[in-house]
């Protein structure tokens, strides 16, 4: 009889033991199988954004040297166009002639007088106006001259 038992407990157990649901799977309405197929994202799309800004490599600026005023003296009229262009100004002074650079900040006028030695018109020197400018200026002016455009270096 025991056995009996047991066993009728097991067909009831296994009776209300949960089974799953059918799974049911609905069917599409009509219209939906005339609507567009969604195009799917791409999956490894990098975006500028995701991305980490690469820094561009700064312009090398060169450094012009400032033109020594000093060291212009001998030098003919063909260097002197040649390294700092045509002037903007000619006057004459007899017997020579003075050529005016005009820069931001001041001017530089450059004496020419004829060389006995070479028979052409060479710098006897230059000054930079205005004179009250500070050191910091002249130095400039100068640099200014040595990097005119157009001239050569």
């Amino acid at each position: 009889m025991r056995s009996a038992f047991v066993l009728s407990a097991l067909i009831l157990t296994a009776a209300c033991a949960p089974t799953p649901p059918p799974t049911l799977v609905p069917e599409p309405p009509p219209e939906a199988s005339r609507l567009p197929v969604p195009t799917p994202r791409p999956a490894a799309v990098e975006r500028p954004r995701d991305r980490a800004p690469v820094p561009e490599p700064r312009p090398t600026v060169k450094r012009v040297e400032p033109v020594d005023l000093d060291g212009l003296r001998g030098v003919s009229v063909s260097v002197l166009t040649r390294r700092f262009g045509a002037p903007e100004e000619i006057r004459d002074q007899p017997p020579g002639t003075v050529w005016v650079y005009r820069q931001d900040r001041c001017r530089v006028e450059v004496f020419l007088y004829p060389s006995v030695d070479v028979g052409v018109l060479t710098v006897l020197g230059a000054t930079i106006d205005p004179p009250t400018l500070s050191d910091a200026d002249h130095v400039g002016c100068r640099r200014d001259l040595a990097s005119r455009p157009g001239a050569a270096q």
